[in-house]
């Protein structure tokens, strides 16, 4: 099948170049917006969409956010622009660390300018602030063929302002009623001829909801130039972000709890304590995460006919993650009975357990830093030629990706020394510290060092390959196929010698290595009837490499998908890779600038998933842990969604948007592995809300006494959905209410009030050890003065 799928595509994609017909073009270019057609020269930003054709053309869908909507909404962290967006989903943990879910799935390349952020495939990571953005578009679905591996839900893609040759001037200051401030600036404007620049700041702090003192300082500056048939596109950007963590609220029930005192129910499994303030904090007084990045690109383009260019875009990008917080919230806990020990637990056979619910104590302290240095290159040549009455659009695209990342850990007994708190050698706690559940103040400091490094390398190779066929004026054609190369190299518990960074590495060749390749492929066709109106279709795939590296059957288990243990490489590798595939259907309406209608379904499905637990089995009267690793089933689902765009009236413009989306356990036959993963057919994933619903938009008054006010509105909802499939926890629906106005002054001046929460709803954002709630704002304000 696979060899028959690469035929045809190679016979799709590799038309012969030598009989077609050369047809001129004009200078300027036809480009779309938001499906709006516009003619304007050539400009430097980097979307989704690498094809070089309109996305009308395209059987793909993408939704797209301005800037302009996130600074009218004073929007500052990709977690509330993503509100925004159909069937997408975003998950925070830590206070820092956020993860994207695109139709279901958490496997979400992140990028910037078209550059992938290496860190999404990895694990959850901090994000900058979105000052310096033009725009967020989303490519939903599988996008391993366009972007490489883990590209599975989608590909979230920010598109950074670009310099102009208009000058420009601008500045804002902003204060909230949380405690919450940030300011920032930008200058732009031309040099010379051809050669234009960007720059500017932002800086955000102030205590903050939930007092964690957050800071994101940032600082860029962009270059373009542009002289005949060459381009250039400098940027340099450096952030130094500063998180105080959070811990969440004290812990909800693990099991139903009863009162000491009457044998009462008192609270049921997953309820919380009554009585908790939303803004208590249980945090140690060290907690904190400092994010300093820093990243450079440079884009060379060379127009080689008015339809055909190459260009090279080089990158590089320099991550600093440094982590400590002793997260892990617990109550005490006794087998007997006491007098601080009002509630207790009983198991099936009868045995109690008793608690003192008036106390937490703090059990792990969690120590990391992780740097990464990523260095990236895409060689591309795309252009267009007529054979016969057809006309081909052709990409061929060359891609390498290198990552060293490096993981220092401090978990050893005497890494972490603390007030009231000693550790064994695992890091297991000894002597816990402990806070009051009702009031709670922060702990003493911590002082931290690291013991051990684990430095891991990535690089990947990606050749890349599409044609759009345009084969009349209704009927285009899509087909594309890349072949990516992957090799993983890793080794672990290297001694630090300095308590830092300083260690003895180990030579490449003797890192444990994994390779791995794989073939991805894109098929679509699109149906225009009229120019405004299209309906499209696409078959595509993706894959996800394993990176397991090594074995070690003291610790660990691993199981193949018929539930066998697993003791060795099979085939070069322990586990097969993550693979699946996509089909979609949808259409796409266009009424001049008034309407914009986009509507899609959608069936995916993921193979070979690897699920992960923990057991403890009773070894010579001694208890034993293992970790446990297995390929179980699949995630299958389906899924709908739809955005509407309208402009009744000068000066008003309405979005609508609703998703429905499906997805669950597929293929987990019930036996004892999957009994101990606690997986079940067709249980719902977790953090993905069946349904979604947003609508926003704005009004400026076009004459009279209010002509210089603009007001906006922002309403999104998300359904019930669980944290915790295994216990089947759930957050409640939630619809959040944003109102704001602004006012234009003389002189460029601007005045801004948004009211966020205006209902004052109450749910939870996310959670941490699967019982540590993190709740939502409250109503609070912002009022912001800026001048353009």
């Amino acid at each position: 099948m696979k060899t028959i799928t690469v035929s045809l595509l190679g016979v799709l994609c590799l038309v012969s170049t030598g009989a077609y017909a050369q047809r001129t073009s004009s200078a300027d270019s036809l480009h779309h917006i938001d499906s709006v057609s516009v003619t304007a020269r050539l400009r430097h930003e980097i979307g989704v969409n690498p094809l070089g054709v309109p996305a009308k053309k395209l059987p793909l869908t993408i939704s797209t956010l301005s800037g302009t909507t996130l600074s009218e909404r004073a929007i500052t962290q990709v977690t509330d622009a993503m509100r925004f967006v159909p069937a997408v989903q975003m998950k925070s943990s830590y206070g820092a660390f956020r993860e994207v879910s695109v139709r279901g799935f958490y496997n979400t390349v992140y990028m910037v300018d078209g550059v992938r952020d290496e860190r999404s495939t990895i694990n959850s990571y901090p994000l900058g602030d979105l000052y310096n953005v033009e725009s967020i578009e989303v490519l939903k679905g599988p996008a391993s063929v366009l972007y490489g591996y883990a590209a599975t839900g989608g590909v979230v893609n920010i598109t950074r302002r670009v310099p102009e040759e208009k000058f420009t001037l601008g500045a804002h200051v902003r204060g909230g009623s949380l405690g919450y401030f940030d300011l920032g600036a930008q200058v732009g404007g031309k040099i010379a001829d051809g050669l234009n620049f960007y720059a500017g700041g932002f800086l955000s702090g102030g205590k903050q909801w939930r007092s964690t003192n957050d800071k994101n300082r940032s600082l860029f500056a962009t270059l373009s130039y542009t002289k005949g048939i060459h381009s250039l596109v400098l940027r340099l950007e450096g952030r130094n972000d500063f998180y105080g963590t959070d811990a969440g609220l004290a812990p909800v029930m693990d099991d139903d709890m009863y009162r000491v005192s009457d044998g009462k129910l008192f609270l049921k499994k997953g309820e919380m304590l009554p009585g908790l303030k939303r803004h208590w904090r249980y945090n140690d007084a060290s907690d904190a995460m400092y994010n300093r990045a820093y990243n450079g690109s440079l884009k060379y383009t060379l127009s080689l006919s008015p339809s055909w260019k190459l260009s090279d875009y080089v990158s590089y990008a320099y991550d600093d993650i440094d982590y400590f917080s002793t997260e892990e919230l617990s109550y005490p806990t006794s087998p007997n009975p006491g007098p601080n020990y009002g509630a207790y637990t009983e198991d099936a056979t009868g045995k109690r357990t008793y608690y003192d619910l008036d106390h937490v104590q703090f059990t792990f302290p969690l120590r990391f830093e992780h740097i990464a240095k990523t260095l990236q290159n895409t060689l591309d040549l795309s252009g267009n030629f007529y054979l016969g009455a057809v006309k081909n659009n052709l990409r061929f695209a060359y891609g390498t990706t290198l990552l060293n990342r490096t993981t220092y850990t401090g978990y050893n007994g005497p890494d972490v020394q603390a007030d009231g708190r000693t550790f064994d050698a695992d890091g297991e706690p000894l002597t816990y510290s402990q806070n009051t559940t009702y009031n709670p103040s922060f702990n003493g400091h911590a002082k931290t060092k690291f013991s051990k490094a684990s430095p891991q390398q990535v690089w990947v190779h990606g050749f890349a390959l599409s044609n759009v066929f345009e084969l009349s004026e209704q009927i285009k054609a899509m087909a594309a196929i890349r072949y990516d190369h992957y090799s993983y190299r890793h080794t672990s518990g290297l001694a630090i010698k300095d308590g830092k960074h300083s260690y003895d590495d180990l030579a490449h060749s003797a890192y444990e290595k994994t390779t791995d390749w794989a073939i991805s492929y894109r098929l679509g066709l699109v149906y225009q009837p009229t120019g405004a109106l299209s309906f499209y279709s696409s078959l595509g795939s993706f894959y996800i490499p394993d990176k397991t590296t090594s074995f070690n059957p003291s610790r660990e288990r691993f199981y193949d998908k018929n539930g066998n243990l697993i003791t060795e490489r099979r085939g070069g590798a322990y586990f097969d890779p993550q693979s699946g595939y996509q089909f979609e259907v949808g259409t796409k309406y266009t009424l001049s600038n008034v309407l914009q209608l986009n509507l899609s379904a959608y069936h995916i499905r993921r193979n070979n998933e690897i699920a992960y637990t923990s057991i403890t089995e009773q070894e010579n009267g001694k208890p034993k842990h293992y970790s446990v690793s297995a390929q179980v089933g699949a995630t299958e689902g389906n899924g709908f969604e739809t955005d509407l765009t309208i402009r009744p009236l000068r000066g008003l413009e309405l979005v609508a948007g609703y998703s429905y989306t499906d997805i669950h356990v597929a293929d987990a036959k019930e036996g004892p592995v999957t009994k101990l993963l606690n997986l079940r057919e067709g249980t719902p994933m977790s953090w993905v809300p069946r349904k979604q619903f947003f609508t926003y938009g704005h009004y400026d008054f076009q004459r009279g006494a209010l002509r210089n006010l603009s007001l906006n509105y922002s309403l999104s909802y998300r359904d019930a959905m669980y944290y915790n499939v295994g216990e089947a926890l759930t957050f409640a629906p939630y619809t959040q209410l944003d109102l704001g106005a602004s006012y234009r002054l003389p002189a460029g001046f601007r005045v801004a009030v948004q009211v966020h929460n205006v209902l004052n709803a109450k749910n939870y954002t996310s959670v941490l050890n699967g019982s540590q709630l993190f709740p939502n704002e409250p109503t609070n304000a912002l009022v912001t003065t800026s001048t353009s």
